[in-house]
C-alpha cells in the first residue's frame, strides 16, 4: 500500500451512496488510504460506515464534530490524512457521488502533477449523468462582472476554456470540485495557512477560490483529457422555500468571496445586494404569480 496519496471522501446522510463510492474505488484497485469524513450527519451515517474500516484496511471513517460545510469537512480529512501518514504527499478530493471508469485514472493524474512543476491541481473529463460535461470539468475564473450577472441569466459556470499543455494535459483556471487530485507541497504557505479549502465558505465558490490563491502563487491547474469520471448528480426539483434558501448560500459564498479576493466596494456590494433582491422577485413570480397565470390561461384555452 502506497502512504503517498490518500483519497477524502466527505459524507453527509447519504451512507449508502459512500459507502457504493468507496466500493467503486476498491474495485478499480485503489489500495492507498481512502478517509470517509462524515460531516456530522444527524442519522446514523458514521455508524454505518464504520463497517467499511472493518471490511477494508485501508479504508478510515472518522467524523467532524460539527456540520460546518463542504471546506470545513475536506480539511477535516486532509489534515487527518497528514497526521496519520507523514510522507503524505498528494490527495484526491472525491465526491460521493463520483465514480471512477478506470484503474488508470490515479497514475495518469499523478503523472501529470509530476511532470510540471507549475501544475499543483489535477482533474479528469466529467460524465455528468451520462452525458460529457466539458462545462463542468474545468472553467474560467469568473470575474466580478460574471459572478454579478448571475442573478440575471442564472447559476451558470464559466465557459470550459483549454489552453495548451503538455498532450494529455489542457490548462483550466478552475478544476471542478466533484473530483481533483492535488499536490501539498504549497499549503504551508502563508496564502493557504496549512489548509486546502478555505472554511469562510458552507458549499459554493471552495474551488474557484483555491483557484484564485494557487494562481496568485504562480502555479496552474489542468484537466487530463484523456480521464473521466462519472458524476451522477441526481436531478432535482425543489419547493420554493428550498430554492430560497440555496439562493440565500450561494449569495453568502458569493459575498464571502468577492469582499476577501476581489476586494469590491461598498458600491458594488449595494449593487451586488439589489441584484440578490431581484433575484427573490424573479422567483417569487415564477414560483407563484408565473404558475397561476399559466394555469389560467389554460382553463380560458380549455373553456374556449
Amino acid at each position: 500500500m502506497t502512504e503517498h496519496i490518500a483519497t477524502i471522501i466527505l459524507n453527509y446522510k447519504h451512507h449508502q451512496e459512500t459507502a457504493a463510492c468507496v466500493e467503486n474505488a476498491i474495485s478499480f484497485g485503489v489500495t492507498s488510504p481512502i478517509i470517509v469524513v462524515d460531516n456530522k450527519s444527524p442519522n446514523d451515517s458514521y455508524k454505518i460506515l464504520l463497517n467499511l474500516s472493518r471490511k477494508y484496511r485501508n479504508v478510515h471513517v472518522i467524523s467532524t464534530d460539527a456540520n460546518k460545510g463542504y471546506a470545513y469537512g475536506n480539511n477535516f480529512g486532509v489534515n487527518y490524512a497528514k497526521s496519520r501518514f507523514p510522507d503524505l504527499d498528494y490527495v484526491v478530493i472525491q465526491n460521493p457521488d463520483v465514480r471512477l471508469i478506470s484503474a488508470h485514472t490515479y497514475s495518469h493524474l499523478m503523472a501529470i502533477l509530476q511532470s510540471d512543476d507549475r501544475v499543483k491541481l489535477v482533474g479528469s473529463v466529467i460524465s455528468q449523468n451520462g452525458v460529457l460535461s466539458y462545462e463542468y470539468s474545468g472553467w474560467s475564473l469568473p470575474s466580478k462582472f460574471y459572478i454579478f450577472s448571475g442573478f440575471v441569466r442564472g447559476n451558470k459556470k464559466a465557459a470550459f476554456s483549454l489552453a495548451a499543455g503538455k498532450w494529455p494535459m489542457s490548462f483550466v483556471d478552475v478544476v471542478a470540485g466533484c473530483f481533483f487530485m492535488t499536490k501539498l507541497d504549497y499549503l504551508d504557505n502563508g496564502l493557504f495557512q496549512n489548509t486546502l479549502f478555505d472554511e469562510g465558505t458552507f458549499l459554493y465558490n471552495e474551488e474557484n477560490i483555491l483557484a484564485f490563491k494557487l494562481k496568485k502563487l504562480g502555479f496552474r491547474e489542468a484537466v487530463s483529457l484523456t480521464d473521466f469520471v462519472s458524476h451522477y448528480h441526481k436531478p432535482e426539483n425543489p419547493s420554493y422555500t428550498e430554492t430560497r434558501t440555496l439562493f440565500k448560500k450561494i449569495s453568502k459564498s458569493n459575498i464571502y468571496m468577492l469582499k476577501k479576493y476581489y476586494r469590491i466596494s461598498r458600491f458594488d456590494l449595494i449593487i451586488y445586494y439589489l441584484l440578490h433582491f431581484y433575484q427573490h422577485l424573479v422567483l417569487f413570480y415564477r414560483y407563484f404569480i408565473g404558475r397561476f397565470l399559466r394555469k389560467m390561461v389554460k382553463k380560458i384555452i380549455k373553456a374556449g
